[in-house]
């Protein structure tokens, strides 16, 4: 990542991705209750994502 690709890690950051995560899991939650028999996860390049950000804040 170049100089200028810098992203700034900071809490008010992190506090936003788990809210949004908790929004993700009630939409997902609604669907399946609007669409009894079908599954939708949260899974592949999204959920990638998510972990690769936090573990940039939390270990790097």
């Amino acid at each position: 990542m170049s100089e200028q690709e810098y992203i700034s890690y900071t809490p008010e950051k992190m506090d936003g991705i788990k809210e949004n995560v908790q929004r993700l899991i009630e939409i997902v939650k609604e669907l399946e209750q609007d669409f009894p028999g079908r599954h939708f996860t949260l899974d592949g390049h999204l959920i990638g994502s998510i972990g690769e950000v936090m573990a940039s804040y939390y270990y790097v």
